[in-house]
């Protein structure tokens, strides 16, 4: 799936206020934790609040975590979840 360049740079804009990593890092194919050194155990529950009130959205860190668990804790499969619900309304 294409993310529309505008919503991923809003994700980016995020991640780069929850991390200490430059947009330039912030690519799709990065690792959450490997990449942008997220423990996402830790750090999870915060993120999702935070992308709950930016995007207007009612994401569950349970749900999330388990999303990333299988489909691979990148910022494109974060920025895909944020999307869906997003669409969903």
């Amino acid at each position: 799936m294409q993310l529309d360049p505008q919503f991923f740079s809003q994700v980016q804009d995020l991640l780069e206020t929850v991390t200490v990593n430059s947009r330039q890092e912030i690519v799709p194919e990065a690792s959450l934790e490997e990449d942008l050194g997220l423990n996402l155990e830790e750090d999870l529950g915060r993120l999702v609040a935070l992308i709950n009130r930016r995007f207007g959205i009612e994401l569950e860190t349970e749900t999330v975590m388990q999303e990333l668990s299988e489909a691979g804790a990148t910022v494109a499969e974060l920025a895909k979840l944020i999307h869906d619900e997003y669409e969903l309304g």
